[in-house]
C-alpha cells in the first residue's frame, strides 16, 4: 500500500534527522502515478512502458502488481533523464546569433538545472528541518513544489532568458492565476512533477515557497548561493522569534503587580 503525502513527508523528515540511515522511501502505487502526471502525456506513457519492460518476467507469470522497487526506480530514473535533457539546452538567442557567436551556449542548460536544484534544496530544507505546518488537522512537515512571488513581479533582462527557459522547457509550469500577499497578479511556478521522486519531495500541493521578487531574481542569477542565503535567513528569523518571546510586552511594563500603592 502506497503512503499518503503526509506519511511520506514524515518518513523523509525522520530519515534526514537520523542521518539518512533509514531505508529510502519508495514511490509506488496509483497515488504516485497520478501524482507524477505532468503536462506531457508522452512522458507518462514512457514511464509506464519502462515499468512493463522492467517487470516483464513477473507479469508473464501473472505476478501483479508491479514491484514497488521497480516503480520507484522508473519514477526516479525519469527525473534524472529530464535533468540530463535540461543540461543539454542552449539559450535560444545563441541560435539566433548563429554559430559564429563567441558566447558559450553550453552553460545555459546547466544553469537552468542549477536553478531547479536550488529550489529543490530549499524545499527539502523546509520539509526536513523547517517548522511543522497545519495540514489535514494536524502538524506535518512543510511540502512545497510550488513557488510564489509575494510582491510586484518583474524580471530584469539580465536573467529573463533563464526565466523564459524554465517555463519554455517545462522545468517549471507557470500559472498566472495567483495573487501575491499584497493583491497583485503574480505567477505561480510549479516544479515539473516528473522531478519530484528524483528530488525526494512529495506530490502535495498544500504548501509553497514564498519569495520576494528580489529573492527570485537572485535565485535566477546565482542559484548555487541561494541555499546558503535561505539558511541564513531562516536562522535570523528563528533568532528574532526567540528574542521577541523573551522581550517584555507592553502589558508587562504597565502591570502594577510589583508596584502597588
Amino acid at each position: 500500500m502506497s503512503l499518503s503525502n503526509n506519511e511520506l513527508a514524515q518518513q523523509m523528515r525522520e530519515a534526514a534527522q537520523k542521518g539518512g540511515r533509514r531505508r529510502r522511501v519508495l514511490y509506488h502505487g496509483k497515488e504516485a502515478f497520478v501524482g507524477m502526471w505532468a503536462s506531457d502525456i508522452r512522458t507518462m506513457i514512457q514511464i509506464f512502458t519502462d515499468m512493463l519492460r522492467e517487470a516483464n518476467g513477473a507479469i508473464r507469470k501473472g505476478i501483479l502488481p508491479i514491484e514497488s522497487t521497480i516503480q520507484n526506480k522508473c519514477y526516479r530514473t525519469k527525473g534524472g533523464e529530464f535533468f540530463v535533457f535540461a543540461e543539454s539546452l542552449k539559450d535560444p538567442s545563441f541560435w539566433e546569433r548563429g554559430p559564429s557567436s563567441t558566447r558559450p551556449g553550453e552553460s545555459y542548460g546547466a544553469h537552468l538545472r542549477n536553478i531547479a536544484e536550488a529550489f529543490i534544496n530549499v524545499s527539502r530544507a523546509e520539509l526536513t528541518k523547517g517548522y511543522l505546518v497545519s495540514n489535514q488537522g494536524r502538524l506535518n512537515p512543510k511540502q512545497a513544489f510550488r513557488l510564489e512571488i509575494i510582491d510586484k513581479f518583474g524580471i530584469p533582462s539580465t536573467v529573463s532568458p533563464y526565466y523564459e527557459g524554465l517555463v519554455r522547457w517545462h522545468v517549471f509550469l507557470q500559472d498566472w492565476r495567483g495573487k501575491s500577499l499584497r493583491g497583485m497578479i503574480t505567477p505561480r511556478l510549479y516544479l515539473n512533477r516528473v522531478l519530484i521522486p528524483y528530488s525526494n519531495l512529495t506530490f502535495s500541493s498544500h504548501d509553497n515557497i514564498h519569495l520576494t521578487n528580489k529573492e527570485f531574481v537572485s535565485l535566477l542569477k546565482n542559484p548555487k548561493r541561494f541555499l546558503g542565503y535561505w539558511r541564513n535567513k531562516r536562522k535570523k528569523q528563528k533568532k528574532t522569534a526567540r528574542t521577541s518571546q523573551q522581550d517584555p510586552t507592553l502589558w508587562d511594563m504597565l502591570s502594577d503587580k510589583d508596584h502597588k500603592s
